[in-house]
């Protein structure tokens, strides 16, 4: 006669759930608090028990666990955002999910005799980190996008920079190389009536040169892996309308700024750190 016990269910989704969300949010460097990690997995997990014990149909209690409930869960978790990381947030929570029931149930008909859940579970989270850690260090040399926090007048914004090696523009007053962020973003953290703005001059493909106007603001934090890059102060241009909108970035990076992005090590001593 088989048994079900509601405690154990619960605990083994809430882990399972904790475990997927985490390797995501650390996968696709989305900055979700942990805290908010471990609630949104115990309302999934609470939803999960609660479709188990009350839809008897397999095939509909399927689709809304896997369909209603999971999307739910990565909504709730990860925000609004564009259709494109919705889907990638689904896609990659989804697989880890699978991943872990598959290394669970490996471990469990192995010849080992590992039949104790939890022994099953830290295993699995570990094979999971170790995947994620591998797969994170890859999409980190390979995708050019960093999480950057702009720092001004005592308020922060985090945003999304790009590494362009193209962008070597340099205020030719100072020398300083200059970061290009969008209109729309400018726009929340300057202030037109405290902030000076000067133009300096710069081409583009499309445009054989123009003007651009230049501020400067306190601080410009570049998180790349385990370092951080601060630039104080830093020169930030601002984009024309349109140039960054509807991208998965709101900044271009000046090339200078990584250059050394692997070591983390500074390349301006005047004007960046580097925390390890």
């Amino acid at each position: 006669m088989y048994i079900f016990y509601a405690d154990v269910y619960l605990l083994q989704n809430l882990w399972m759930d904790f475990i997927a969300l985490a390797g995501a949010n650390c996968l696709l460097r989305r900055r979700v608090k942990g805290r908010r990690l471990w609630f949104i997995a115990f309302l999934s997990s609470i939803g999960t028990l609660i479709i188990t014990l009350t839809v008897t149909e397999p095939f509909c209690r399927a689709i809304l666990i896997h369909f209603l409930l999971n999307t739910g869960m990565v909504v709730l978790c990860f925000g609004k955002s564009s259709w494109r990381e919705f889907l990638e947030n689904w896609a990659v929570i989804y697989l880890m999910v699978i991943f872990l029931g598959g290394v669970m149930e490996l471990l469990r008909s192995s010849a080992t005799g590992m039949t104790f859940f939890w022994i099953q579970a830290v295993i699995a989270a570990l094979v999971l980190s170790v995947v994620t850690w591998y797969l994170g260090r890859r999409k980190q040399f390979g995708n050019q996008l960093f999480p950057v926090t702009l720092v001004h007048r005592g308020h922060a914004m985090e945003i999304m920079g790009y590494w362009d090696s193209g962008n070597q523009l340099r205020d030719p007053y100072d020398h300083r190389p200059v970061c290009i962020l969008s209109r729309h973003m400018a726009a929340k953290i300057l202030n037109p009536k405290k902030d000076r703005v000067h133009f300096i001059p710069y081409c583009s493909l499309g445009q054989k040169e123009g003007l651009l106007p230049v501020t400067e603001i306190a601080c410009i934090k570049i998180q790349n892996g385990r370092h951080e890059v601060e630039i104080r102060p830093a020169a930030v241009g601002i984009a024309n309308e349109g140039l960054l909108e509807g991208k998965e970035y709101d900044m271009i990076l000046h090339a200078s700024m990584l250059e050394s992005r692997e070591r983390g090590t500074k390349y301006d001593h005047e004007t960046c750190t580097a925390k390890i």
